[in-house]
């Protein structure tokens, strides 16, 4: 152990550390799925999403990058995964977890290996033709393949704006597990909007435009790579509004950086907290929708 690691066992052994009684969670698990042309990655995300539903009686939520993708086309030829393979792969991982839709887009597709081409939480200055093709190819690849979405999508790198908005609701994708309140994950869209329509950490709202909605579940903690439960407690304990105590989101991580076995116990330790329930995709997207908030997109 660690020096660092010995300090926090002192430290949770000396303070306690909880959620207030008055809180409750209503969670989900989004996995950030990129990498499932590697075997070995994809067998592991179908063991894991197999131990969760065991843990908690529910299925992740497998948001997954399409073959159009410049870097999931490379990964596809480096480990000889065909376009049927993916197939096959998309649908076994629909047994155990629920499927969506995860986008990637760079400033320029062709250069997606120099990180200055990303188009991330903060971009704003890309060029809207070349991030529209992309969008277009990516999702299009489920209806040309026969593989469904479910409506259902979240972000890479935490990007989301009214551009990405304005073509979720274009083809009927109707939930959406980017936006959160976690500075680690926020963008300036995100800011703006959480700010000027009040919303709270955990609470479930809609935004609009041109007459469909589309349905934001907060994403509220990022991956759990530390052998200490309590660090996520401390975390999202500095989250937590008094005033807004019923909180509906998700927990998220990636496929090809899952930590099995601290996440796992993370999950085992969640799932006996009086305060928590687990849901499935289709229980969180329908808890409190009555209250939402619906935020028109001009």
């Amino acid at each position: 152990m660690n020096i660092k690691n010995v300090a926090k066992h002192f430290y949770y052994a000396i303070n306690k550390v909880a959620f207030p009684e008055e809180v409750s969670f209503k969670l989900g698990f989004v996995f950030h799925t990129e990498e499932i042309f590697n075997p070995g990655i994809h067998q592991t995300l179908i063991r894991f999403c197999k131990d969760y539903i065991s843990v908690t009686g529910t299925k992740c939520i497998c948001v997954t990058m399409t073959p159009p993708n410049k870097r999931v086309e490379k990964g596809m030829r480096l480990f000889n995964c065909s376009n049927q393979e993916y197939i096959n792969r998309m649908k076994e991982l629909s047994d155990v977890a629920h499927i969506g839709f995860h986008g990637h887009f760079w400033h320029d597709p062709e250069k997606f290996e120099d990180a200055d081409f990303d188009i991330r939480k903060n971009n704003t200055n890309y060029n809207y033709e070349v991030f529209y093709k992309q969008f277009e190819d990516q999702v299009n690849w489920f209806y040309e393949n026969n593989v469904s979405h479910n409506n259902t999508y979240s972000g890479g790198w935490w990007f989301i704006n009214k551009d990405l908005v304005e073509l979720l609701v274009k083809h009927n994708i109707q939930y959406d597990y980017t936006i959160s309140k976690s500075p680690n994950l926020w963008n300036p869209f995100t800011i703006d909007l959480v700010k000027q329509n009040q919303i709270r950490f955990g609470e479930t709202f809609y935004t609009a435009y041109q007459g469909k909605k589309l349905l934001h579940v907060q994403n509220l903690h990022s991956g759990h790579n530390t052998p200490f439960v309590l660090d996520a407690t401390r975390y999202m304990n500095t989250l937590i509004e008094r005033e807004y105590p019923d909180i509906v989101g998700v927990l998220n991580s990636h496929d090809y950086c899952l930590d099995y076995a601290y996440t796992i116990k993370w999950m085992e330790y969640l799932v006996k907290l009086p305060q928590v329930s687990f849901l499935n995709h289709g229980e969180l997207v329908q808890t409190n929708i009555n209250e939402a908030k619906i935020i028109e997109l001009a």
